[in-house]
């Protein structure tokens, strides 16, 4: 009887961890579809910022947001907005944090007239970007 409670308890540890082991496998990196068409794209970006163009390198920052929406989107982070959803991968995903950095940098650029911004921090916007993908599986 003591063997067969032993057993017992020993497939029902097993089962417990095989069914850990998917569910963090799932969580880790969601699954986003078009990985080679987001790669095509980020090469667009990259392009952008070896410009000269101040224009070139607001568009790389608005661009690469326009990407990490659709790649959240794509691994069906809840919300409404790209703050929204952001906010929910952040708490699926904590290392994705630091694009709320380059997320605000496109806010200021749509929504400051003004809004000027060197390359030195564009290319910083998109390395957040582009690890956020990262960590999403999407690059």
């Amino acid at each position: 009887m003591e063997n067969l409670l032993f057993i017992l308890l020993l497939v029902l540890l097993a089962g417990v961890f095989v069914a850990g082991y998917f569910i963090m496998r799932n969580l880790r990196k969601p699954n986003i579809r078009d990985t080679r068409g987001i790669k095509d794209k980020w090469e667009e970006i990259e392009d952008l910022i070896k410009s000269d163009s101040t224009l070139s390198w607001k568009m790389a920052v608005i661009e690469a947001d326009k990407l990490m929406d659709s790649a959240l989107k794509s691994a069906q982070m809840r919300g409404e907005t790209m703050g929204e959803r952001l906010r929910f991968a952040v708490s699926r995903y904590p290392k994705i944090r630091p694009v709320w950095e380059a997320h605000i940098l496109r806010n200021d650029l749509v929504h400051e007239a003004n809004k000027q911004i060197g390359q030195a921090d564009a290319a910083k916007a998109l390395k957040l970007f582009k690890e956020g993908l990262r960590t999403l599986g999407a690059l």
